[in-house]
């Protein structure tokens, strides 16, 4: 099996690390090889330490150390001039996807990892979000903020970025606010108990600015160089990557572990069909749909995790057992997931680079390539929708031309004669529900049978 060294990834913001359990056989090696594989590009200048990262400020209560600030006292610069904000619980299912906080009876702050929300001016001083944590122990090395993306999105020419440690400026930029994050680390230099690392941005132009924001803070040793930031907002389309941890900017244990199990299950089953993609495919697996509708027929294995952008598939493919699998067939379903941060031309390049990859690792399997679902409400006066057209008009003219694909579309019979999708095939107007499955095993029959006959 072939592994290659990868590119960092976005990790979703609703994945937490946890415990990465290794197994024997097969996709033990697969996962073992391809962590080694990340290491060594961060072991290239030095192995940090870990000492906090902001993944951890977000949370209702952040461990000890970190506080969430705003200079509305006066300038950046001085301590006295920070004021501690509290947290809002304002909806305590969905904490996970941003923290509320406020300083005043007057103006919500929102902060967090996501959409982060910041205001121009107040009383003529330019209003910073701060992120600030108090060193525990002394670090005698070097203390680095590291990892640092930022990215800005609605108003505003730039992001005024800047790092403190106490009072003292350690680094300033002014970042555009672009697509692609700003990557940033700086060194505080050693640091004593007692210490404060304040990481701020606010707007260049007092406009409202909102970012993403992540970094973490390691201890390296004196005169050497932490690794360059990771991307880990917007990796390239087609890069081969797994899921990382926010917190480690490692990949996410929980993920391996997940691949792992995938892994071993295709190895001891050698299903003669596979289904690859993200949630919406592995709910056939848990609706038994697999079974009933594939069993005897086909033998069906699946391939999927819910979550997963078309990187995360590729890497999957990439250090997963097809080629030792080799099934006569494949369904992969992928995409739905990137279409709010990707164009269309680089959707269709990402799923293109699966199919190429499939072909290279299981050339006799045929593929079954499945235009991305629609979703929402309606397919009118919806963007997304528009979107998905387009890359599903790539996907038919690709599978048009390669050997061993066919393209199978069936957002038609998904949506209703007057363009809305019904709660009762996609009750959340993403995932299809039974109804919406029994469509696509539907769809699927005629042409798996095709593949079956074909190969006798």
């Amino acid at each position: 099996m072939k592994t290659k060294s990868f590119p960092a990834i976005f990790v979703r913001l609703n994945l937490v690390p946890r415990r990465f359990a290794m197994a024997s056989g097969f996709c033990y090696l697969s996962c073992a090889l391809a962590l080694s594989a990340f290491v060594p590009a961060m072991a290239a200048t030095a192995e940090g330490e870990l000492i906090a990262s902001y993944y951890d400020c977000w949370q209702p209560q952040p461990p000890a150390g970190w506080r969430v600030l705003m200079n509305s006292q006066g300038p950046m610069g001085d301590a006295g001039n920070y004021e501690a904000l509290s947290y809002v619980n304002e909806s305590p299912e969905r904490w996970i996807y941003g923290g509320n906080y406020y300083n005043d009876e007057a103006e919500t702050i929102r902060a967090g990892t996501l959409n982060n929300r910041v205001r121009g001016m107040r009383d003529g001083v330019k209003q910073y979000a701060i992120s600030a944590y108090q060193f525990s122990e002394d670090h005698p090395g070097d203390a680095w903020v590291t990892q640092g993306n930022i990215q800005g999105r609605n108003q505003g020419d730039g992001m005024d970025l800047k790092i403190y440690l106490n009072d003292t400026l350690k680094f300033e930029k002014v970042a555009a606010v672009a697509r692609d994050p700003y990557l940033f680390q700086c060194n505080l230099g050693p640091v004593k108990k007692g210490d404060t690392a304040y990481v701020a941005f606010a707007s260049e132009d007092a406009n409202t600015l909102i970012v993403q924001l992540l970094y973490t803070i390691e201890a390296f040793p004196g005169g050497t160089v932490p690794p360059p930031p990771a991307q880990l907002i917007q990796p390239a389309p087609d890069a081969a990557t797994p899921v990382l941890s926010y917190r480690t900017v490692k990949p996410d244990e929980d993920y391996l572990k997940k691949h792992q199990g995938l892994c071993d299950a295709l190895l001891e089953q050698k299903p003669k069909l596979v289904f690859i993609g993200d949630s919406i495919t592995a709910r056939l697996g848990t609706r038994d749909m697999l079974n009933s509708r594939f069993g005897e027929q086909y033998e069906p294995g699946m391939f999927a995790i819910g979550g997963d952008w078309m990187q995360n598939v590729l890497w999957r493919i990439e250090n997963g057992p097809l080629e030792q699998v080799k099934p006569k067939a494949i369904v992969l379903l992928i995409g739905t997931n990137n279409v709010g941060r990707y164009t269309a031309d680089e959707i269709s390049l990402g799923i293109g680079k699966i199919v190429q990859t499939l072909h290279r690792q299981t050339p006799g399997s045929e593929i079954i390539l499945m235009g991305i679902f629609p979703r929402g409400e309606s397919i009118h006066n919806n963007p997304g929708y528009e979107k998905i057209k387009q890359i599903n008009k790539s996907l038919a003219e690709l599978a048009e031309k390669t050997d061993k694909v066919v393209f199978l579309d069936i957002g038609d019979r998904l949506v209703g004669a007057d363009g809305t999708i019904s709660k009762e095939i996609m009750p959340d107007l993403l995932h299809v529900a039974p109804k919406g499955l029994d469509i696509w095993a539907d769809s699927l029959s005629p042409i798996l049978a095709r593949i079956f006959d074909s190969q006798q």
